[in-house]
């Protein structure tokens, strides 16, 4: 600030005109020293970016983070709007923010609850609590009776979709719909994805990382175009993740000795109105799938959309969002 000072002491005799063109000299001090201060926190301070970037898009989406224990852990989400509720799960690996873009399209007209999933994000997970979905099925459950909610729709994404596809069969009088926002795992008749046949052929799954170089290469199945998100923190992120490459085995193989079952079971079961909105550009679950998940509802709507992978909410959000609106709307209570 003292060197701010100097500048505009050494400056402000040379410019004619009085104290306008001298107000406006020291305007443009102080947007140089914003925009410096911007630098230095971008590649200087990455949480301090992570967190201003998630409180501008919370506000712009209508959010605000609340928690609330539930079953001897804390359960950290986001939630805004009035109107029917609607619950967006995220996918293994994920987290609430992801809903970011989509939720914003949402709030106008619904009460939008957005959880990190226990052991996931935010959430804590209880003593002796597994990833398998059995009891991230039943978790979920319990945190919307937390919530007082015994009517709500469900929309979740990968492994968020089989667990809402899953408490759509086995709470059918609670459920007003449920979506299935990307890929879905193990759709009965869905051809082989990229990433299946990479770990059919001996490969260790891409989805788990193990180090900085493994989170960055899961991209390729992630997206079809990688959407926009600093350097710095995709560089917090990749150290994060990589820093406990147990947990992530462990996340890995607990949901997998279970999916196999669980889903495939619950599919025929679900008679909620369901929305299948997958992406053509899906390498983890196969854009095949879609069809036969459709085929195997009982009342389902499919849309596939053009030119994105398997995460449409950070890839497409806009497009996402006003088609998840538009069908929640044409089944509200």
């Amino acid at each position: 600030m003292a060197a701010l000072h100097q500048i505009y002491d050494k400056w402000r005799m040379r410019i004619p005109g009085g104290w306008s063109n001298r107000l406006m000299l020291a305007g443009l001090l102080l947007a140089a020293a914003g925009l410096v201060a911007g630098i230095a926190v971008y590649w200087g301070s990455p949480r301090t970016l992570l967190a201003a970037t998630q409180s501008l898009q919370r506000y712009g989406a209508g959010l605000a983070e609340k928690s609330i224990e539930v079953g001897g852990a804390r359960i950290v989400y986001l939630e805004g709007g009035e109107g029917d509720a609607v619950v967006l799960v995220h996918g293994i690996y994920a987290e609430k923010d992801h809903w970011n873009g989509v939720a914003g399209r949402l709030t106008g007209n619904f009460r939008v609850i957005v959880p990190d999933l226990a052991g996931f994000g935010e959430s804590g997970i209880p003593a002796g609590g597994t990833y398998a979905y059995d009891q991230q099925v039943e978790r979920l459950h319990d945190f919307l009776t937390a919530l007082g909610l015994d009517r709500y729709h469900l929309a979740g994404n990968s492994m968020g979709g089989a667990i809402v596809g899953i408490m759509a069969a086995r709470w059918p009088k609670e459920v007003l719909s449920v979506s299935f926002v990307g890929g879905a795992p193990r759709v009965p008749g869905a051809q082989p994805s990229e990433m299946e046949r990479a770990i059919a052929a001996g490969g260790p799954s891409p989805m788990v990382v193990t180090s900085k170089e493994a989170y960055f290469d899961r991209f390729h199945y992630l997206f079809d175009t990688m959407p926009f998100i600093p350097q710095p923190i995709l560089d917090l992120w990749a150290a994060r993740d990589a820093a406990d490459p147990a947990k992530n085995k462990r996340i890995w193989a607990e949901v997998g000795a279970t999916h196999a079952e669980d889903f495939p079971r619950a599919i025929p079961r679900i008679s909620a109105p369901a929305f299948v909105l997958w992406c053509d550009r899906e390498r983890v679950f196969h854009v095949s799938g879609a069809q036969e998940l459709a085929d195997r509802l009982q009342n389902a709507k499919l849309r596939i959309l053009k030119g994105c992978g398997h995460l449409p909410m950070l890839e497409r959000p806009a497009e996402t969002g006003r088609a998840l609106s538009a069908f929640l709307l044409s089944h509200e209570e």
